[in-house]
């Protein structure tokens, strides 16, 4: 599995953004930071816990921004996206959205499980039955 590069350089784009090789991700980060806080103010305001999917963004650097911000954890869609946080040195809880069945995923979720907080989506109860053996079998408890 390869993680996403992940940098924060200052890159001065100079009068054209044009001129930037693509594909280049460009982010405003205070937009970007405004945002974060007001999501978790609302969220706080609430009285829920906020925990912003990976998918929209795929950065561990911006995921890292969320968590100090005050989000409970990180939801991802896929079992690689929870392993490049993992990788990219995110160990706060993570939920999978989506069902895991094959046992070479759940494997690779006990695994995971192992090194930070997992809780996985099942939309069954064959799911929830094979969830249970793969936790079972690999002596890990799992939400």
């Amino acid at each position: 599995m390869t993680a996403p590069v992940v940098s924060e350089a200052n890159i001065e784009t100079g009068p054209d953004w044009r001129t930037i090789d693509t594909p280049a991700l460009m982010v405003d980060l205070d937009r970007l930071d405004t945002n974060i806080a007001s999501m978790a103010e609302h969220a706080r305001a609430g009285g829920v816990a906020l925990r912003p999917h990976f998918k929209t963004h795929k950065s561990v650097s911006i995921a890292r921004r969320q968590l100090a911000a005050g989000a409970a954890g990180i939801t991802v869609a896929k079992l690689d996206e929870a392993e490049a946080l993992f990788d990219g040195g995110i160990a706060a809880p993570i939920l999978v959205a989506f069902q895991i069945v094959a046992a070479p995923k759940l494997d690779r979720a006990m695994r995971l499980a192992g090194h930070v907080p997992l809780t996985l989506a099942v939309d069954s109860s064959e799911g929830a039955a094979r969830l249970s053996v793969a936790a079972e079998t690999a002596g890990r408890v799992v939400d």
